[in-house]
């Protein structure tokens, strides 16, 4: 059996010209293929909602919006006592999310990335095609399990409108991926140690609403002339989740 994997379908806010059973083929993934139990957290977070899942997924968030004091507080107890947190990038109404991210030195902004992917890892082949540009990303991209020696992670199609926003993190959190914004790499994805927990922070949302082709094409990521390596960023992401939990439990 796999990891416990909660939705917050209460936040939960579909894109507008996006149908919401997209993101049912990913939910569908995690437990079918990684065979997660998936559950659905429909109403206001409380400790006893929390007490027996792994993870919390804060997936587009815009409804019911903000958080209450109390549940903000229960939350960070939550990811204090080993609870993962993965959180994207909101729908609308980016400030409403501030009273909970704001707590872990996280925020989400409205800031549009040029680019249709973002770098999650730079290459020894990019960094001699492109030093001065790539060296950009050198500088702030960690050196972590989950996007060691990969490429890009793609938020949509390249000739789609699809775009990456940036996030603000605080010094305690790992850049894991990242876009040039007026000549500078900033925050697109980035991962934190919260107590004896995780949070993830995705600025990324199309991602997961087209899970499916993504998944389809997951041999091209092996291809050495493709730069997408979005399945891959997603499983190391969830393989890092699962080692940390093991071994936290000792299992």
């Amino acid at each position: 059996m796999g990891l416990t994997f909660l939705f917050d379908k209460f936040r939960y806010k579909p894109v507008a010209h996006e149908p919401a059973s997209f993101f049912g083929d990913f939910l569908m993934w995690l437990n079918e293929e990684l065979d997660y139990e998936v559950g659905y957290l429909n109403g206001k977070i409380a400790m006893d909602d929390l007490i027996d899942w792994d993870i919390l997924f804060v997936f587009s968030p815009g409804e019911n919006l903000p958080y209450s004091c109390e549940e903000v507080n229960v939350l960070s107890s939550w990811i204090e006592n080993g609870g993962v947190l993965i959180i994207t990038r909101p729908v609308k109404g980016y400030e409403k999310l501030d009273n909970l991210t704001e707590r872990f030195g996280l925020k989400f902004t409205n800031e549009k990335a040029n680019s249709y992917a973002f770098f999650a890892g730079v290459t020894d082949k990019l960094m001699e095609a492109d030093p001065e540009r790539f060296s950009k990303y050198k500088k702030i991209l960690a050196d972590h399990p989950i996007n060691r020696g990969l490429k890009a992670v793609a938020e949509g199609p390249p000739k789609s409108n699809l775009r990456p926003f940036f996030i603000e993190v605080s010094n305690d959190w790992d850049v894991i991926g990242a876009c040039l914004k007026n000549n500078e790499a900033k925050p697109v994805a980035a991962i934190r140690n919260y107590g004896k927990g995780l949070i993830i922070a995705l600025g990324i949302i199309y991602l997961f609403y087209m899970w499916d082709f993504w998944f389809k094409n997951e041999s091209l990521e092996k291809k050495e002339d493709t730069f997408i390596s979005n399945v891959t960023f997603i499983r190391r992401m969830f393989n890092f989740i699962e080692n940390y939990i093991k071994n936290r439990k000792g299992k």
